[in-house]
């Protein structure tokens, strides 16, 4: 898809030399701009030098008011060190009265960069109408430097940074997706109810939370207007955290993708996991459930989780085969217990509801001793 986009972008500016196409042309504003998900980027693009040499054409310091202007808004990626100055030439362009065509930002993307290139790109940042930033392993020597971004930003991804420092965010009003993906936020998800604006997407995924800023979180105003909710990599296995997780899902009234992948449910005991499984029903808009990579035990699947199937709204839950169904060093009836155990789900999920809930299986090599992991020279 961003094959697609770049090229039809080329196409597009090229045109623009052609004065005489550019003269029929309606087309004075293009969308290439994509709907940003931190999960999907189909639609950005790199900061390409052909973009910056097009802006740089159509750029006359002299042009009147009624100077013919064009106006193209894309999603870029920075992840080097000519993207960063590419970057801030066009956006210092674009402002003037003087150009010709003008680049919009929609997301900005942002990985790996140094400390001095990515203050550089914030600071140019700071007049533009950017609507998403994702800052994706960045070397942020000081959280103040954030500040620089528009206050009007509404999506905001601080994955696996530097910067241990989130009480800036409460700057940032208009916020609607966050991702705090690897920042250890024990004990500090009080800066969240600080957020204004009802968050739509979050991300927690690796923030090592325990069972009292499920608590904080389940008592923010950002319950109610929640769409998707990532809590994976946690540690949620024991009574007093999992406790705290069945009491935020009785908050969760709009979510509709919740993803508990990896966080150690499977230590759940048999009182407790039937509590897990019907809080997750009373989830009133579930549409999708990720419990990958939860080691729960055969027993468990067939007799607990066809529960889900009661929920009215559960389209999909997605699960990993369990490292019990690889015990026997017979493969042939690893197979068989794998497909057995899969038909039997289906057979208990089709008991409680019908059409059933779809099934997405995962498998974990981690899990078998028939993975061998292939040295290429």
């Amino acid at each position: 898809m961003s094959t697609v986009i770049t090229n039809l972008l080329h196409v597009y500016l090229n045109k623009l030399r052609v004065r005489e196409w550019r003269e029929k042309c309606g087309v004075s504003h293009l969308d290439l701009s994509g709907v940003f998900h931190f999960k999907h980027r189909l639609c950005s693009i790199p900061v390409s030098h052909l973009l910056v040499e097009h802006v740089k054409h159509h750029y006359h310091p002299n042009a009147s008011p009624g100077y013919d202007k064009r106006e193209v808004v894309v999603d870029l990626n920075v992840c080097q060190e000519a993207h960063v100055q590419d970057m801030c030439v066009l956006v210092e362009l674009s402002q003037h009265h003087g150009a010709g065509l003008r680049v919009k930002l929609g997301q900005v993307r942002v990985n790996s960069i140094t400390n001095a290139h990515l203050t550089a790109l914030l600071r140019a940042l700071t007049h533009t109408d950017v609507h998403t930033v994702e800052l994706e392993m960045c070397d942020i020597k000081d959280s103040s430097s954030l500040l620089c971004l528009p206050q009007s930003l509404q999506g905001l991804s601080l994955a696996y940074t530097d910067t241990s420092d989130v009480h800036f965010l409460t700057k940032f009003s208009h916020l609607r997706q966050l991702s705090l993906t690897g920042r250890h936020l024990r004990g500090r998800c009080d800066v969240l109810v600080g957020l204004t604006e009802g968050l739509q997407y979050l991300n927690l995924s690796a923030c090592a939370l325990h069972a009292a800023d499920l608590d904080t979180l389940a008592g923010s105003h950002h319950m109610t207007s929640l769409i998707q909710l990532d809590l994976s990599n946690s540690s949620f296995g024991n009574d007093v955290e999992l406790r705290a997780l069945c009491r935020l899902c009785h908050h969760l009234q709009k979510v509709t993708v919740l993803e508990l992948d990896n966080c150690r449910l499977e230590r759940a005991s048999a009182s407790l996991m039937t509590e897990l499984v019907a809080s997750l029903v009373s989830l009133p808009c579930l549409l999708l459930l990720r419990l990958t990579r939860n080691d729960f035990r055969l027993h468990t699947i067939v007799k607990d989780l066809p529960a889900l199937g009661t929920s009215l709204t559960l389209h999909c839950v997605c699960l990993t085969v369990p490292s019990e169904a690889y015990l026997s060093d017979d493969y042939d009836a690893i197979e068989e217990m794998i497909s057995t155990l899969k038909a039997s789900l289906n057979h208990h999920l089709q008991a409680v509801r019908c059409p059933p809930p779809i099934v997405d299986w995962e498998e974990e090599s981690s899990y078998s001793h028939w993975y061998y992991p292939v040295n290429i020279p």
